[in-house]
């Protein structure tokens, strides 16, 4: 591990298995254990997919091997990720022997969560930026994922005032609009209620982001969430 390049700039590992398999489940805990005990200024994260539900039907051992990886890998990982494969088939049938589109949408919301803190051109930093800190700290126990997108106008004509009251109240429905949509989208059925802590990034366009904004969003997520540490 300590030869992969770029290692001593890592901040955490990201192990990914199956839950239903004897492989991959049976190694997941194991690995996770063996891995902090070596490196125990990282911590550990697991994305465990849960079964489709016609795996479950079919071999009863699907579900032996699932509780018992999720219940190993919870004793020595620091969060864990899960992620239910019959969510994506609910949304779009097509998706059933896809496997590839389905991984995609797994790993979409990574993306800019494995990029927050990397901007090192000043004029790019926000007065308030996420790194790894704040998501090491947000990060425990059982973890789910949420992914919005809101499309925003390829070309703004020049005449268009930016700086309006309708613009603002605009771009604030939208932005909790894409809230609600990676609140609809969680990787596992669950009441956002629960939760103990709550993580939100909101990657846009310099221009597209306002204070009123964030305020907005961190006052709707409390709602959602009202337990919540954020």
């Amino acid at each position: 591990i300590k030869s992969t390049e770029r290692f001593y700039e890592s901040d955490a590992f990201l192990l990914i298995a199956g839950a239903a398999g004897g492989t991959g489940s049976g190694a997941m805990p194991i690995m996770t254990k063996m891995i902090k005990e070596r490196f125990i200024d990282k911590p550990i994260y697991a994305l465990i997919a849960l079964p489709f539900e016609h795996e479950e039907k079919a071999d009863i051992r699907t579900i032996y091997n699932s509780a018992t990886c999720l219940k190993a890998t919870y004793l020595v990982a620091d969060a864990v990720f899960l992620v239910d494969n019959q969510r994506y088939i609910e949304k779009d049938s097509s998706l059933i022997n896809n496997f590839a589109a389905i991984n995609k949408l797994m790993v979409e919301p990574f993306y800019d969560l494995l990029c927050a803190g990397e901007e090192t051109k000043a004029k790019r930093i926000g007065a308030k930026l996420l790194d790894a800190g704040d998501i090491i700290k947000t990060l425990k126990g059982w973890t789910v994922l949420g992914y919005g997108v809101s499309k925003l106008p390829v070309i703004r004509l020049p005449f268009v005032r930016r700086h309006n009251y309708r613009k603002k109240s605009t771009e604030t429905i939208k932005g909790i609009q894409t809230m609600d949509q990676a609140i609809s989208n969680l990787s596992l059925k669950c009441d956002p209620k629960d939760s103990a802590s709550a993580l939100y990034l909101l990657s846009a366009p310099v221009e597209e982001i306002t204070m009123d904004l964030v305020k907005e969003l961190v006052d709707y997520l409390g709602e959602v969430a009202p337990r919540a540490y954020y």
